[in-house]
C-alpha cells in the first residue's frame, strides 16, 4: 500500500512555487469560461445586463433555444479555444510552458471532451430551469429533474475528473482517458472529493464577493466590470491551485504503480 499523504502536500506546493506565472493562463481560461454564456445570452435576449445575468445559462443552450448559427458559432469557439489553451495549460504546469496542444491528435481529444462536459452543463441547466423561480410554485417533477441536473454534473464531474490530464500528460485517446480517470478516482476518492468541495465552497465565496462589488450592475456592464475582474481573478485561482493538486495526485499514483496493482487486484 503507498500513502501519498506525506509527499503530496509537499510537491503541490514546490509546483505551485516553480509554475506560479501559469496562474494567469488559468484566469485567462476562466475568464474565456466566464465570458461566454454572458455573450451568448445577451445575443439571445438582446436586454440589459440585469436580464442577462437573470437569464445565464449555457452557451449550447441558448443556441438551441434562440436558434441562432451566430450563438452555435461562439459556443463551438469558445469550446475549440477552451480545448486548445487547456491543452497547453496541462503541459504548462507539468512542464516547459506551451500555449497550446502538441499536435492536431490531443487537439482533437480534449475537444471531444470539452463538447461533452458542454453536453453534461447544457442538460444540467434545462433540468434546473424546470425549477420554478417561487418557491410557492414548487412541484415533486420539477425539483426531482433540478436535483438529477446537479447529481449528473457531480457525478460526471467526479468521474472525469482526471481525464484531460490522462489524454494530455499519458497521450490517451478520449475513451482510454475516460477509463484512466475513474480509476485514479476509485483509487483517491478523498482527495477527489475535497478538491471538488473546496473549489465549490470557494467558488462561492469568491461569486458573494464579485456580486458584492457590482455597486450598480443595475446600470450597465461599466458598473458591474469591476466586480466581475475580481471574481474571474480570484476563481482562476483557485482552479489553478486545484489543477495543480489534481494533477499531482494523478502523477503519483502512476509513478507509485497503483494502477497496476489496482488492474491486476480487480
Amino acid at each position: 500500500m503507498h500513502d501519498t499523504r506525506r509527499t503530496l502536500l509537499p510537491r503541490v506546493a514546490a509546483i505551485l512555487r516553480a509554475k506560479q506565472y501559469v496562474v494567469f493562463f488559468a484566469i485567462a481560461l476562466y475568464a474565456l469560461d466566464y465570458a461566454a454564456p454572458l455573450v451568448s445570452g445577451w445575443l439571445r435576449h438582446d436586454g440589459s445586463l440585469a436580464d442577462v445575468l437573470s437569464r445565464l445559462g449555457s452557451p449550447f443552450v441558448d443556441a438551441v433555444a434562440g436558434r441562432s448559427w451566430a450563438i452555435t458559432a461562439l459556443a463551438l469557439g469558445v469550446a475549440a479555444a477552451t480545448a486548445f489553451f487547456r491543452t497547453g495549460y496541462i503541459r504548462s504546469i507539468v512542464g516547459r510552458f506551451h500555449p497550446g496542444p502538441r499536435d492536431a491528435r490531443q487537439f482533437r481529444r480534449l475537444l471531444g471532451l470539452q463538447l461533452a462536459i458542454e453536453a453534461i452543463v447544457a442538460v444540467s441547466v434545462v433540468l434546473g430551469d424546470r425549477l420554478p423561480a417561487e418557491p410557492a410554485g414548487l412541484d415533486l417533477t420539477s425539483t426531482l429533474a433540478a436535483l438529477a441536473g446537479t447529481f449528473l454534473v457531480v457525478a460526471v464531474s467526479l468521474v472525469i475528473a482526471y481525464a484531460d490530464y490522462a489524454i494530455v500528460i499519458s497521450d490517451l485517446s478520449l475513451r482510454a482517458g475516460v477509463v484512466r480517470s475513474w480509476r485514479v478516482f476509485r483509487l483517491n476518492p478523498l482527495v477527489t472529493i475535497l478538491a471538488f468541495l473546496a473549489v465549490t465552497l470557494l467558488g462561492g465565496l469568491v461569486t458573494a464577493i464579485g456580486s458584492g462589488r457590482m455597486t450598480g450592475w443595475m446600470s450597465g456592464l461599466p458598473q458591474a466590470l469591476p466586480g466581475m475582474v475580481v471574481e474571474v481573478v480570484l476563481f482562476g485561482l483557485v482552479l489553478f491551485v486545484a489543477d495543480v493538486v489534481l494533477i499531482v495526485v494523478y502523477l503519483e499514483t502512476m509513478e507509485t504503480g497503483r494502477l497496476k496493482e489496482d488492474r491486476s487486484g480487480g
